[in-house]
Parts: C-alpha cells; structure tokens; sequence
C-alpha cells in the first residue's frame, strides 16, 4: 500500500516541508539568541532577559528574535522543575499571546549551555503546534486532556506535531551524513532510498514509538500519505 501512495507527493511533501522549515530556522534563531543571552550573563553578572520567579526561569518574547513571531513567549525552565514542557494561550492585554515551555536550565536561572540543553524535537514539536494555532487562527486544540494514548496520538494536531518532528530528523540525519561524507553518503543510507518500504524500515525509528504504535487506521494512513512524500523528497535529493 505504501508504494501506491507516492503519488499523492506535491499535495502533502510541499506544505509540510514549508512548515517544517519555518520551525528548524526558529530553532537556529533561537539558539542563537540563547546563546548570546548566555554570554552577556556571564559578562554582566545580571540578564536582559525578563525572570519568571514563578517558573525559576527565563522569559524570552520571540519578537525580539524575530518579528514575525510578536505572539509568542518562550519560557526556559530549569530540567529539574516540576512543570512540564508544552504549550499553551494567556489572555493578556486584549489579545492572545502563545507560551512554549522548555526545560533547559541547569538550575534556577542558569543559563549555561541553555542553546543546547533543551531537546530539539521538543522545540520543533512545539513551534509547529504554534504555526498551526497561527494557520488555524486559533482552532486548534491541543491534547492536554484524554483518556488514552489512542485519544492522543490521534488527535489532528499532535498527529501533525508527532509527524513534522519525526520527519524533521529523518531529515536532518540524512544532511548531516551527506555533510559529513562530503557528498558519498554510506551504503546503507543509499539502500534505504531504493524503495518506499526500505526507506521505512530505515528511518521509522526516528519517530516516537508510542505515536507509531498508536496510530488508528484513519491516521495511520494519513501518515504514510505523507512519509511516501517525505521518502520521495529525500530520495530527489540525495540520490547518485
């Protein structure tokens, strides 16, 4: 079944691939900001960046990274503290703003290595289930609540944050070998690119096992519409 669905490549592999780009140049952005941030702290003994006394962390509005995000808030977390990583709206000013919670911090207020700490499916998970609350102008209703793993991963927007990571690093490991080899990627990576089903095998790892596990039929078919998409884009791109 699989192979059949190549076919439906341009509808589905532009506009993922359009998205994911927008959440892997925030993350570079952001890390990058973080990274600076970290250097003046050490500098100056104080930060620029606005204290949460309630999270023990950090406050970062994503207009200053970048404009185009003037809705968004990251908050950075120490790794030890008791709230989770998500996402969630504030009602603030007449208008609604968008907090994404990261844990990078050593300790409280501990910027060191905080560009790197925090995971980077977790950001990407996050921005884009902030894209979508942007597309969806606000519609979007993440998973926060369910009964089971079933209700979760079957939900529109997880199974669109689950897939857009996942596709994400598949990605991201086939740039890194090529970089690295200069071009000759191994022969196992070249393998995998001969059929949709050896791609598979391949790279279905780097998906979160309980999202694969859990998919209903609906969804699952869903996925491999748009994992034949992802296969066809890195097959074109790296082929011999």
């Amino acid at each position: 079944m699989i192979n059949k669905l190549v076919a439906y490549y341009v509808s589905a592999g532009v506009e993922d691939r359009y998205y994911r780009k927008l959440a892997t140049e925030a993350l570079e952005k952001f890390r990058n900001y973080t990274k600076t941030a970290v250097k003046f702290f050490k500098n100056t003994r104080s930060s620029y960046l606005s204290r949460s006394e309630t999270h023990k962390g950090f406050i970062i509005p994503f207009e200053e990274i970048d404009p185009t995000y003037s809705d968004l808030y990251i908050i950075l977390l120490p790794k030890n503290s008791r709230f989770q990583e998500g996402i969630g709206t504030k009602q603030t000013g007449g208008k609604t703003i968008v907090l994404i919670l990261l844990k990078a911090l050593n300790g409280d207020f501990d910027l060191t290595h905080a560009d790197m700490n925090f995971q980077k499916t977790s950001f990407i998970h996050e921005f884009i289930h902030y894209l979508d609350q942007k597309r969806y102008k606000g519609k979007t209703k993440w998973s926060s609540k369910v009964n089971t793993f079933t209700d979760y991963y079957n939900n529109p927007a997880e199974f669109n944050a689950f897939y857009q990571e996942g596709a994400e690093s598949v990605e991201a490991l086939y740039q890194n070998v090529f970089k690295k080899t200069k071009g000759n990627i191994p022969i196992p990576f070249k393998k995998a690119l001969k059929t949709v089903n050896a791609f598979y095998k391949f790279s279905i790892t780097l998906f979160h096992k309980a999202f694969i596990e859990n998919l209903n039929s609906r969804y699952r078919k869903k996925f491999l519409k748009r994992f034949a998409a992802l296969y066809k884009e890195i097959k074109k791109k790296y082929k011999e």
